[in-house]
């Protein structure tokens, strides 16, 4: 298998396992592919299609990631709105 196919397989690879919402694994492969990247002549014309296809990767991760942050952030909003209401029944139960 040459450079590029190993790229795009490590790129979509990264792109499944953020859709799965495995985070760790997506970073990991993410490291991977931007060493092969890297290892791309830079001005080669025949990459274009397959840097737009890691660029169209990346936005879709970053959308994942957006969307798996703001989940995060209402779980942590909910979990300390139950936390109040647990104090409060608590401190009425103890009164």
């Amino acid at each position: 298998m040459d450079a590029v196919s190993d790229l795009v397989e490590v790129s979509a690879r990264m792109l499944g396992r953020a859709r799965d919402g495995a985070w760790e694994h997506a970073a990991q492969d993410m490291a991977l592919r931007d060493e092969l990247l890297y290892a791309l002549p830079v001005n080669d014309p025949e990459l274009r299609e397959t840097l737009q296809l890691l660029l169209d990767h990346n936005e879709e991760v970053r959308a994942l990631a957006g969307h798996a942050h703001d989940q995060v952030g209402t779980q942590l909003g909910e979990q300390q709105h139950t936390r109040r209401a647990l104090h409060t029944y608590l401190a009425a139960a103890s009164d």
